[in-house]
């Protein structure tokens, strides 16, 4: 991943540029301190880059992963970064056949282009590139900007909440986590309240870090590093040893309650419609889990052996898959027992095409579901998420939706199977046809109809660099088209 990071003509200060280059201060000063604090932010994430500067002030950062990563998820961090550092250009990263030069290479405007990273560190970051952890971290970093770019029309609402790798909401922030205030922090490092009682103080602190872009593991690591030395005297009861850590986690999701203003931050797993009990906090190991066989579907869907084995069937069981990401993220469980009568509801395909494709699923080579125990009388099968071994490595590398997992909404049971997929890879970026085909693992052909269909209902618009998601609400494209009468039938039977 490079991004560069683009100034006026304007010379920098820089001792890796000392052949000659005059420094004046302004915009090239301006330009040299987003590269430095892109460098540091990735160095925070646990990895390293390397950068190199021109003679024009201009400058290259560049982020080396251990492995190819899908073209659109690397534009989109690019993107992201973007909107972060106004500086960075994300050209180059946003189309595929993009090229740049490297450190080393002659500069159009004569001279060259020079390491500004000392040559045994860039030594490494070659050597050494870096790991899944770096790329997950990133996202995580960036999870703010990057959910801004998915809105439709380039919307800028209200950053949403999301959850964590191990299950728990948190409000992501534009810019990325910020410190607290110097009183509440002073609150929190030495226990000292100046008046309030010491609920009130915990929920301030607690509030303010939410408010902040921190999660729940940035709190217990405050706490466990010492730097949060007095916040667990704000519980402490001679009665109750471990008192903090029954309440800590409820009071986290008050205080995401209270930030994002959402009353229900338990559905926040899934869709507000479903038929089992929210899952609760713990198990946090299982959320992971089941973000990565969600991810792991896509893996599947893109694999040209496994795509010819389903068939005409792959669109149906892409639907499938999707209802069953869904119903593990409503249980909390990868270990599921869902009725095939549950699962047409959330997948756009009637019980029969369930039953079918659940039989088949069960008897492929390096399955993704691994049947528990069979179904006998009224209890469904009992059925495992399974991450296939020939994709396990690929799941490190790609992108986990961190968000709420839905099913296929009812409007597509009208609109059809193609279209629900297609949707689900627009957002508010423009994207050619041809790159939305690529993103949803459809054909030109179909990928074209399913547009023209989403188009038709508002769901999709076309501007000048491409397509891009529409305004339209699904629930009322559903309740237009009949799929909401339709729906209510099958759940009423």
């Amino acid at each position: 991943m490079i991004l560069p990071v683009s100034g006026n003509s304007a010379d920098v200060d820089d001792r890796a540029v000392q052949y000659g280059h005059e420094h004046r201060a302004g915009p090239a000063a301006e330009v040299a301190a987003q590269a430095v604090s892109i460098a540091e932010l990735v160095t925070r994430c646990g990895g390293q880059v390397l950068a190199d500067v021109s003679p024009s002030g201009g400058r290259h950062v560049f982020i080396l992963f251990a492995a190819a990563l899908p073209w659109r998820e690397l534009r989109d961090l690019a993107r992201a970064t973007a909107l972060r550092f106004p500086a960075v250009d994300p050209a180059p990263m946003s189309s595929m056949g993009a090229q740049i030069s490297p450190p080393g290479s002659r500069h159009k405007s004569g001279g060259w282009r020079l390491l500004s990273t000392p040559l045994s560190e860039a030594r490494a970051a070659v050597e050494h590139p870096n790991g899944p952890g770096v790329w997950s971290a990133l996202l995580t970093e960036f999870a703010a900007e990057l959910q801004q770019l998915e809105q439709p029309c380039g919307g800028t609402q209200q950053v949403d909440t999301e959850l964590d790798d191990a299950g728990i909401p948190w409000v992501p922030r534009l810019g990325g986590r910020d410190p607290l205030g110097v009183e509440l922090d002073l609150a929190a490092r030495t226990g000292h309240t100046r008046g309030r009682g010491r609920s009130e103080a915990r929920m301030a602190i607690l509030c303010a870090a939410a408010a902040r872009g921190w999660r729940l593991a940035d709190v217990l690591e405050a706490i466990r590093s010492g730097r949060w030395k007095g916040f667990p005297g704000l519980y402490e009861r001679r009665s109750e040893p471990d008192r903090m850590a029954r309440l800590l986690p409820l009071e986290w999701r008050k205080a995401i309650t209270f930030v994002s203003g959402s009353e229900n931050p338990r559905n926040w797993l899934t869709s507000d419609t479903n038929h089992a009990p929210p899952a609760p906090i713990d198990g946090a190991d299982e959320f992971g889990l089941i973000r990565q066989w969600v991810t792991g579907t896509g893996c599947a869907a893109a694999d040209p052996e496994r795509d010819r084995r389903w068939g005409r069937r792959s669109i149906a069981i892409r639907q499938l898959l999707a209802a069953i990401g869904q119903a593990a993220m409503v249980s909390g469980s990868s270990v599921l027992e869902f009725g095939t009568r549950n699962l047409s509801l959330h997948s756009g395909l009637s019980q029969r095409t369930v039953s079918r494709l659940l039989a088949m699923l069960y008897a492929e080579p390096d399955p993704l579901l691994d049947v528990v125990t069979r179904g006998r009388m009224a209890r469904a099968d009992r059925f495992a998420l399974r991450i296939p071994d020939r994709y396990r490595e690929s799941v490190r590398w790609r992108r986990r939706r961190t968000g709420r997992i839905d099913g296929i909404h009812p409007a597509f049971l009208v609109l059809g199977g193609l279209a629900a997929l297609v949707y689900q890879v627009l957002d508010g970026t423009e994207a050619r046809g041809a790159e939305v085909a690529r993103a949803a693992r459809l054909s030109p052909s179909a990928t074209s109809a399913a547009l023209r269909t989403l188009a038709e209902r508002g769901l999709a618009e076309r501007g000048r660099g491409g397509w891009r998601r529409g305004a339209a609400d699904l629930d009322e494209v559903a309740t237009s088209t009949g799929a909401a009468d339709l729906h209510r039938e099958r759940a009423e039977r």
